[in-house]
């Protein structure tokens, strides 16, 4: 039986495509309605657990969903701003999402492995502050972009949302890489089958 949890966290799981639709299909404002689209979206990511923890219904599947909705959420939306231009120049843009990428299936692989051989691999604190700044700066990015593009200004308010957004995600990718690393060293004992450490 699907509890009320993971029908939402299949719910957001199902509108990723809805998003990638919207921010990658030109119409009127259609990086201002994804923008808006992900922040909803980002800001209803604990919403689930919450409702898990509330009816006691906390199931296996729901583990596996809800992270994996969180990850098909942000790296569809990167993927959508690298195909459109909107983070310069381009060959960071491409380097810093690729190693977003493996970071991300990696680390989401690794924890789904222990976790069916009865192992909880430790949470990064680093690897959350990774996720706040990256979920600020892509909904950000797609206001600049809608100021630009949607509404064809450019002047010095989408200059401020731009590199707003570009400092936040540099950060977000430098904590996604470093977390990346945290997250091997600290669990090194159950990646190696011996007994690790859990926060």
């Amino acid at each position: 039986m699907i509890t009320r949890a993971t029908k939402i966290t299949l719910s957001r799981l199902f509108l990723v495509p809805v998003l990638v639709v919207i921010a990658l299909v030109t119409f009127k404002s259609h990086f201002l309605v994804a923008g808006l689209l992900y922040t909803f979206l980002a800001v209803t990511d604990g919403l689930d657990g919450y409702v898990a923890r509330k009816t006691n219904t906390v199931s296996k599947l729901g583990k596996i969903l809800d992270p994996l909705a969180d990850k098909a959420l942000s790296l569809a939306t990167m993927v959508c701003i690298l195909i459109s231009g909107l983070i310069y120049p381009i060959e960071f843009a491409i380097c810093a999402v690729v190693l977003i990428f493996i970071r991300e299936i990696g680390i989401t692989i690794m924890r789904q492995v222990l976790l069916k051989k009865g192992k909880v691999l430790s949470a990064d604190k680093l690897g959350k502050f990774k996720t706040i700044f990256i979920n600020i700066s892509l909904p950000i990015t797609y206001l600049a972009a809608s100021l630009k593009y949607d509404f064809g200004y450019d002047g010095i308010g989408y200059e401020i949302f731009y590199w707003l957004a570009f400092s936040l995600f540099v950060i977000g990718f430098a904590l996604t890489v470093i977390s990346g690393v945290r997250y091997i060293y600290v669990n090194r004992k159950l990646l190696t089958n011996k007994e690790g450490e859990t926060d």
